[in-house]
């Protein structure tokens, strides 16, 4: 994976996803691009190790770590 991340720009996505639009995410450390259709959105998150996620609230949601914990 550090390889392919080396070519992704960093990131654990490939260009398919890096190509999605960028959401503007209000903290440091933390990339997302998302896909999103009529009722549902997806939402590809890259957080770097040490970042903070601020305190916030969501309708029901579940996810996927793909690397770390």
């Amino acid at each position: 994976m550090k390889e392919l991340m080396k070519k992704w720009e960093g990131t654990p996505y490939p260009e398919l996803i890096r190509g999605l639009p960028e959401i503007d995410i209000p903290a440091e450390g933390i990339r997302a691009w998302l896909l999103q259709g009529a009722d549902v959105q997806v939402v590809f998150f890259d957080i770097q190790p040490g970042a903070k996620i601020p305190p916030h609230a969501h309708c029901a949601q579940w996810g996927f770590v793909l690397e770390g914990e």
